[in-house]
């Protein structure tokens, strides 16, 4: 467990407890790869379209080389956590999942955007 902290509208932080893991090579790399053979799949499938296969399967090749690099960027895993929303306190839960550096989330109640990080 890892405490997390958010800052309040007024200025004032408070802080969850979530579990947080760093994500070594290995991971980084399958999650990559899996990331990749996804939309790769999806190319081949959509060779039997006719017509729209001209499109969609360069589009699909490039997204799979953007969300292959777009995973392996992400250096931590945040477990799944509820906290309170700074602007309405709305209860939000947020799931399991690969981040970069800060975890960015959305109140589906208000939309206000809040940016949660690592504390020590």
């Amino acid at each position: 467990m890892i405490r997390l902290e958010y800052k309040n509208p007024d200025g004032t932080s408070e802080s969850i407890d979530a579990e947080l893991r760093e994500l070594k090579g290995q991971d980084k790399v399958k999650g990559a790869f899996l990331s990749f053979l996804a939309f790769i799949a999806l190319a081949c499938v959509s060779v039997f379209i006719p017509v729209a296969h001209f499109i969609l399967v360069p589009l699909f090749f490039g997204l799979a080389l953007y969300f292959a690099y777009s995973a392996f960027q992400h250096t931590l895993e945040v477990g799944e956590f509820v906290f309170t929303c700074p602007s309405c306190n709305h209860k939000i839960t947020s799931k399991k999942q690969r981040v970069k550096e800060a975890l960015k989330l959305h109140c589906p109640n208000c939309r206000h955007q809040v940016y949660i990080r690592a504390v020590g």
